[in-house]
């Protein structure tokens, strides 16, 4: 992007200015090193927290969707992830999205993407959200990708959404009054919503 915006500059005799410094700075980040070098990227060699709450919302969005969009691309060009006998694909890389009613709702492609096509690269997304109804937008219903739903209690106007997620029968109740680190999932073994205990409360 920089090669060309700088090409473009020079081509029609244009002075450099603020947007072709930004231009030029953003495209020194690592973050946008070449996809051939990303194996040695600092991002995928330890784990990260990666705090955005101080930003303007803006350029929080902006934040997480760059880094979204570069491990998408650096996932989507490596090999699918090797599977073993009992057919447990490898894990090799999570991603943890806190608050993420603040991105769902965005028409950006790339959460779409990155949730649709990366289960066969060996990439988890978890996506953590205070309402199931978050993950149904206009634009794409997210809860169809969900693998592994883990909730826990919420204020909920309807559990049609959970019902879906979860199979089997459902109140609002039911699911506002959860015991603290108690949580409602789905296992292979039960047609039902499964309670398990996730910590103990004390």
């Amino acid at each position: 992007m920089a090669e060309v915006a700088n090409a473009e500059y020079e081509r029609n005799g244009w002075n450099h200015d603020s947007l072709l410094s930004t231009i030029n700075e953003f495209s020194s980040f690592p973050l946008f090193a070449p996809s051939s070098e990303a194996d040695r990227h600092q991002l995928l060699r330890q784990s990260h927290v990666i705090d955005v709450h101080h930003l303007p919302e803006d350029l929080r969005k902006l934040a997480v969707f760059l880094v979204l969009d570069w491990l998408h691309t650096h996932v989507m060009s490596s090999p699918d992830a090797p599977v073993d006998d009992e057919n447990n694909r490898l894990l090799r890389l999570v991603v943890v999205i806190d608050e993420a009613h603040h991105y769902l709702p965005c028409k950006q492609p790339t959460l779409e993407n990155i949730v649709r096509e990366v289960r066969s690269k060996g990439l988890s997304i978890m996506l953590l959200s205070q309402s199931p109804d978050d993950f149904d937008q206009p634009q794409y219903n997210f809860a169809r990708e969900m693998g592994l739903a883990v909730v826990y209690a919420c204020m909920i106007g309807s559990a049609k959404m959970l019902e879906a997620l979860l199979g089997g029968k459902l109140t609002a109740t039911e699911v506002n009054q959860l015991p603290s680190g108690v949580a409602l999932t789905r296992t292979s073994e039960h047609k039902q919503p499964t309670r398990v205990r996730i910590w103990d409360a004390g």
